[in-house]
């Protein structure tokens, strides 16, 4: 369960997982993430991640680390998970 604030961050997140488009990479346990718009994102932040799969543990993992530093799911993942049909 999460706080105002951190269900306000987790809004932030989710409104921003819409501006990713998800790319396969030769590793099939692996999909890059690249923004396709400026207007959200800040001049210095990266514009590619890349975010293992393991669907039979049903585990996913950014390399924005996001999660493991503040407990709320990153727009990456929230982007996968959208569409996680389409890349099994």
């Amino acid at each position: 369960m999460y706080t105002r604030g951190a269900f306000s961050r987790f809004k932030e997140q989710f409104k921003l997982s819409f501006s990713f488009m998800v790319y396969h990479t030769s590793d099939q346990h692996v999909l890059q993430l690249v923004h396709i718009g400026d207007d959200t994102l800040q001049s210095w932040g990266s514009k590619e991640f890349k975010v293992q799969v393991d669907l039979t543990e049903q585990d996913l993992s950014c390399g924005c680390k996001l999660f493991e530093h503040l407990g709320i799911i990153c727009s990456h993942i929230i982007r996968v998970s959208l569409n996680i049909k389409q890349f099994s």
